[in-house]
């Protein structure tokens, strides 16, 4: 994704898009939304 998210807008919900992992988390948990989701699942 982009290398300097941080520089084009502030932490927020949208931040989530710019972040490789975050952004693969963020599918997986929209794509899953029934499955009980812990941190350790999430990594």
């Amino acid at each position: 994704m982009l290398d300097h998210a941080e520089e084009l807008a502030p932490p927020s919900r949208l931040t989530g898009h710019f972040d490789e992992c975050l952004a693969r988390t963020l599918v997986a948990i929209h794509e899953s939304p029934g499955r009980l989701w812990t941190l350790v699942t999430m990594a």
